[in-house]
């Protein structure tokens, strides 16, 4: 592969119609060029972008290009006709759906930007090349300081990590190498490709109202009790749920707080309070799933259901550990000039009951 710089029309280039980002609209049949551009500009994110650009193009972050023929060979489908464009774009379609949204002075179709262009040797197989285009687009957005949403990233990196199965990679290898080539831990990557499958299981893998609710999804990779309550293997290639009603109870749950008055964040919390708990007793499964159902059939208000599971004190010594990670987690920064705040003692104060606590349990 390699990557050369060119200057070229606009109206050559073509905006990606399989870009991640753009599967957020998944339920919209047409995928014109000219739809394209407008689903991107009414999002909030294109919008900030554009009056950025209206100040002044900058070109520090390159748009990235490859030939449409190359392109339509490794997507069968492309959803459209690109055979009036000579390339389409691999990183920065939204900066070109800026450029070609007639909303910035002096850029016009006929315009020459600056692009990268990705060029290959004869004979490599559409499975490299997919590899590739999928490393440049996770790298520049899943990685980078300009991220897609939490949607579009853990779509891509199932993408990669399945192209590299489809390589030869075997499962470890393939978690692996996304991992190194996005800088990212390999539980990470995991916890990700775990989150892809419990919405594909659910059919919301392209739902875009499941951005709001993404919080939930954390709930899962960090704690095994609530995977097995709710029917998910450990193991994120067998992700299926035994009963796929209990993960919809839970967005239950979560639209009934929300209607509330709960901000997510204080959803996800509960949630994770209310496994921690139930774990900490020793709950079986249906008596978890049957508190929960409880809560939608009887309309239970949300945060009265779970602030006795905040309040409740776990005694014993994995409890308490818990407890110690999350104030270690939580406490507050200080600089040698700052004065000890009040906060900043009680949090101490906590750290050395919890730790009490557990040296008792272990020495018992």
């Amino acid at each position: 592969m390699e990557l050369n710089l060119k200057t070229i029309r606009l109206n050559q280039i073509a905006i990606n119609p399989l870009n991640p980002r753009e599967l957020d609209h998944s339920s919209e049949t047409d995928r014109s060029q000219y739809s394209l551009i407008a689903r991107t500009m009414d999002e909030e994110y294109a919008n900030e972008l554009l009056i950025s650009m209206q100040q002044q193009v900058l070109w520090v972050n390159q748009i990235v290009v490859v030939d449409t023929d190359l392109f339509c060979a490794v997507h069968k489908n492309p959803a459209e006709d690109l055979s009036s464009f000579d390339y389409v774009v691999l990183e920065g379609n939204t900066r070109v759906c800026c450029l070609k949204s007639g909303r910035i002075n002096d850029i016009y179709p006929t315009s020459s930007i600056p692009v990268v262009c990705i060029e290959f040797k004869e004979g490599v197989s559409k499975e490299r090349l997919r590899d590739d285009f999928l490393k440049i687009q996770g790298i520049c957005n899943v990685s980078a300081a300009k991220e897609w949403r939490d949607l579009a990233k853990v779509r891509h990196i199932y993408q990669m990590y399945s192209n590299k199965r489809n390589l030869g990679y075997k499962l470890e290898d393939a978690i692996q190498s996304v991992a190194n080539v996005l800088g990212l831990t390999t539980d990470t990557v995991t916890g990700m490709l775990r989150s892809y499958n419990i919405l594909e299981c659910i059919g919301l893998v392209n739902n875009k109202s499941m951005e709001q609710n993404w919080m939930l999804l954390d709930i899962f990779p960090q704690s095994g009790y609530a995977r097995e309550v709710l029917g998910i293997s450990h193991h994120f290639t067998y992700a299926r749920f035994l009963v796929a009603e209990s993960f919809l109870l839970i967005k239950e749950i979560l639209d009934m707080g929300m209607d509330q008055g709960l901000e997510i964040r204080k959803m996800r919390d509960y949630m994770h309070r209310f496994f921690e708990v139930n774990q900490c007793l020793g709950m079986d499964r249906e008596v978890v799933l049957a508190q929960l159902y409880n809560v939608t059939e009887d309309n239970l208000h949300i945060g009265s259901f779970m602030q006795r599971f905040m309040d409740y004190e776990c005694d014993n010594e994995i409890c308490w550990i818990r407890r110690i990670s999350k104030l270690i987690r939580d406490f507050p920064k200080i600089s040698d000039e700052q004065e000890y705040s009040e906060e900043v003692f009680e949090k101490l104060d906590s750290l050395i009951l919890a730790a009490q606590r557990v040296k008792e349990r272990l020495s018992a």
